[in-house]
């Protein structure tokens, strides 16, 4: 579940103060549904969700987030032709 802003934040239906304070909830969340000891699969496995975490800031539009389905790439540009030089005449 994202973390989203309404005049606070969200996590996981639980309403916090702050970021900080969602982010640890979710991230305790995260951890609580994968009781292992091998925390670095665990990692791998939800690294996704983990970078979606740590990387919402307040000006953040969850639903424009890449794990809540929006994505937007960017069009590869093509590099600008130098204009040819005009020929020098030998006289």
């Amino acid at each position: 579940m994202p973390i989203t802003f309404t005049k606070a934040y969200v996590a996981n239906g639980k309403t916090f103060a702050t970021l900080d304070e969602a982010r640890l909830h979710a991230l305790a969340e995260l951890l609580a549904e994968n009781p292992r000891s091998d925390v670095a699969a665990m990692v791998l496995e939800q690294a996704e969700s983990i970078i979606d975490i740590l990387t919402t800031t307040p000006n953040s539009k969850p639903s424009a987030r890449k794990i809540n389905g929006g994505r937007k790439p960017r069009k590869p540009r093509k590099p600008k032709e130098a204009p040819e030089a005009p020929a020098l005449a030998l006289t």
